[in-house]
């Protein structure tokens, strides 16, 4: 990781962390700076070129999604993670939403914590900006074949995202739903907004089945289900 002249604010109103995150990141060459509170992160990440945001979800007053919410209406190059030990679905989607690249779930690794800033440092290796015309079975099918590590996510009431490991699906969740049905759900949507970013962990695995293998199933048995609904209706 060429981190010498990268800088990281971390923010969370627990001392002890804020210790124990410092001194891992001190191998990194990283500066590093640190505050408590909202009121003193936000002049910090206003006034100095703050490449990698880490923030707690939760803090004494406010939440750490505000300042995901400054860096986005601001439009500032600061990579936003966020940390948490109680991150619902709804936290997690607003978090999404709001530009975050991942959510570090307390008590995280250091091996986790240095991959995900990797990959929020590592420069962007393709195109980003808005698509249209196309399907959400496009873009699988794209991130499969060129071998990407993603995250998908569509937008909507509850939290929809799939999870591309070198072009393969190896986790979905759509509401309660995880794994194979919650991927099978998510290929019934036929429009909306979806954004992707880089897959910063190592995620959950809940599917293990071939990518080919795994979506003409999925399609298959939604196109049944269909067929039935229609003879019955």
């Amino acid at each position: 990781m060429n981190d010498t002249t990268h800088t990281i604010l971390i923010v969370d109103d627990d001392e002890l962390t804020l210790r124990a995150i410092t001194r891992q990141l001190s191998k990194t060459n990283m500066r590093i700076l640190t505050a408590k509170t909202l009121s003193e992160a936000l002049p910090i990440l206003l006034a100095s070129r703050v490449d990698v945001l880490l923030t707690d979800l939760r803090l004494e007053i406010g939440e750490g999604t505000e300042l995901l919410w400054v860096v986005q209406n601001n439009a500032l190059p600061t990579r936003c993670l966020l940390m948490s030990g109680q991150a619902g679905p709804e936290e997690e989607r607003l978090a999404f939403e709001l530009g975050a690249m991942t959510v570090l779930e307390k008590p995280f690794k250091e091996d986790e914590l240095l991959a995900a800033i990797k990959r929020a440092l590592d420069p962007p290796d393709g195109f980003s900006g808005d698509l249209c015309c196309v399907t959400l079975i496009d873009v699988l099918q794209m991130y499969h074949l060129s071998k990407r590590s993603v995250v998908i996510e569509l937008a909507g009431p509850s939290l929809t995202k799939i999870f591309m490991e070198h072009g393969q699906v190896v986790h979905a969740v759509h509401g309660a739903r995880t794994g194979e049905e919650a991927f099978r759900h998510i290929l019934k949507a036929t429009h909306g907004r979806l954004r992707t970013a880089a897959l910063a962990t190592a995620p959950r695995r809940t599917i293990d089945r071939r990518f080919d293998s795994l979506l003409l199933d999925g399609l298959r048995i939604n196109d049944e289900e269909n067929a039935t609904l229609q003879l019955t209706a």
